[in-house]
């Protein structure tokens, strides 16, 4: 991630390890933020857009 993200001068390995390790991220909360964050950057204003959803990470019961 460092590398992709150009900071591996920046940003020591261990710095990034303790921040990520630390951090409470909630992953639904986090994937809400960051679909806003791009297509706030990507779309103009009122474009339309079509999202496909997947139920993998959804627990089931039952057949």
């Amino acid at each position: 991630m460092l590398s992709g993200a150009g900071l591996t001068r920046a940003w020591s390995h261990d710095r990034a390890h303790a921040f990520f390790s630390r951090a409470h991220l909630t992953p639904g909360i986090l994937g809400v933020s960051l679909s806003h964050l791009i297509v706030r950057r990507l779309l103009p204003e009122g474009a339309v857009l079509t999202v496909a959803v997947d139920d993998t990470l959804f627990k089931r019961r039952g057949k």
